[in-house]
């Protein structure tokens, strides 16, 4: 029987033909290495080197994923997997891991940075000026993504909304750190179930209303917006209707109750074509509604 042989770090580093951090890595044990990669990889972040430092997270997220799977290899070196179900549930538990991680290091990289521009008196006049700007938005992606990953795909209620917490709380200070968030949950979705508690545990949270700047809205209208993607069209008006009331601010509510407005109008609008189009399939836009020969909207 063939075995798949697992690759390490040192594989990994090797590859990228890095052989400065080869070096360093040396005979360390793994856990020696995941320090060192971890010193690394702050060491980028405060110089703002948003390439290296995306790069060293990368090594990190592998070096834990060998903390936990190199334990279970065997064969020739002890790198070939040999149960592969028992290695995916060790990479699950260093993806919970490397989030934990990344919650912990987000609070040690900058924020921002400065860049210098030019203040006018006149027209004609001005001086130079020193002004804040965004820093390492790749790597804070790269980290973004890790959670949303792990928020989507955990079992946990508990941890995943732990997680979600972390994600909406983040201070945005830029356009493009708002944008880093909202681009991880555009990137990934969850069950519907999944994505409904995400939306109602993020819009009981919305202070000041929906009209500041704040994360947290864009986040709701993803989620419900996914979670609507995947339901047909009247149960998506109805769900929203019943919700509504419940939500504890009232921008939440008005948005919710627009939704299901907007949904229900929908409706209304694409019955005629629907039907002259699904008549091809022997079916009918009330069938579909119905979950009698299609379950949603979007299967075909």
């Amino acid at each position: 029987m063939t075995h798949v042989r697992y690759a390490t770090l040192i594989d990994m580093v090797q590859k990228d033909r890095d052989w400065a951090v080869l070096a360093m890595l040396g005979q360390h044990t793994v856990a020696e290495q995941q320090d060192i990669i971890e010193g690394l990889f702050l060491a980028a972040a405060m110089h703002h080197d948003d390439d290296v430092a995306l790069r060293y997270f990368g090594y990190l997220g592998k070096v834990m994923d060998d903390r936990e799977v190199i334990p279970l290899l065997g064969g020739k070196d002890n790198r070939e997997v040999m149960n592969h179900q028992a290695v995916t549930d060790a990479k699950q538990t260093a993806l919970t891991k490397r989030c934990t991680k990344v919650m912990e290091l987000w609070e040690k990289i900058p924020a921002d940075t400065t860049r210098q521009s030019w203040e006018l008196y006149t027209e004609n006049e001005g001086r130079p000026i020193t002004i804040p700007a965004p820093t390492l938005l790749k790597t804070k992606i790269a980290m973004l993504d890790e959670c949303v990953r792990q928020w989507s795909s955990s079992a946990d209620e508990k941890w995943s909304d732990q997680v979600l917490d972390f994600l909406t709380d983040i201070k945005v200070c830029f356009e493009e750190d708002e944008k880093c968030v909202c681009d991880a949950f555009e990137k990934r979705s969850a069950e519907p179930l999944k994505l409904l508690r995400g939306f109602l545990r993020v819009v009981t949270k919305i202070s000041g209303g929906f009209g500041r700047r704040n994360v947290k809205p864009r986040i709701a209208q993803i989620l419900v917006r996914n979670w609507a993607m995947q339901l047909n069209v009247k149960d998506v008006a109805t769900v929203l209707g019943t919700v509504a009331p419940v939500v504890e601010f009232p921008e939440a509510r008005q948005f919710l109750q627009q939704t299901a407005v907007q949904l229900a109008e929908c409706e209304k609008q694409i019955k005629p074509l629907a039907d002259a189009i699904l008549g091809f399939y022997d079916t009918t836009f009330d069938d579909v509604m119905k979950g009698q020969k299609q379950s949603t909207l979007f299967g075909y």
